[in-house]
């Protein structure tokens, strides 16, 4: 109750204006992350369902195109609502951040399966 009751005064104090910069913030963080989990399921890892397969032999590690492709979609999904708001931003973020995350995976698998001579 005391959250409930806290949360229900700190709304009621926002302003429409900063309402609005807090869903767009949020929409900007959560919009290409979307489109890296569904990269990674639907195309790199193609449904994979069993842990094995996930994971593969080797422990989880950190994936800088992932990083990368998360930030470029936060900075295309601002930009967007600053500069053109009239399109919508969260379909071209959504876009661009599924296939440079996807572009960028798939580049560096090739680079670990070629085999040297």
């Amino acid at each position: 109750m005391i959250i409930g009751a806290v949360g229900f005064l700190f709304a009621t104090s926002l302003t429409m204006g900063e309402y609005f910069n807090f869903l767009l913030l949020i929409g900007s963080l959560f919009v290409p992350l979307f489109g890296i989990v569904l990269a990674d399921y639907f195309v790199i890892r193609q449904r994979a369902s069993d842990q094995t397969a996930l994971v593969g032999d080797r422990h989880l590690e950190w994936q800088g195109g992932g990083l990368a492709a998360w930030l470029v979609g936060i900075l295309v999904y601002q930009a967007i609502t600053q500069w053109a708001p009239q399109i919508g931003a969260s379909i071209p973020s959504f876009v661009i951040t599924f296939l440079l995350y996807t572009g960028l995976r798939l580049v560096r698998q090739q680079r670990l399966t070629r085999v040297p001579y």
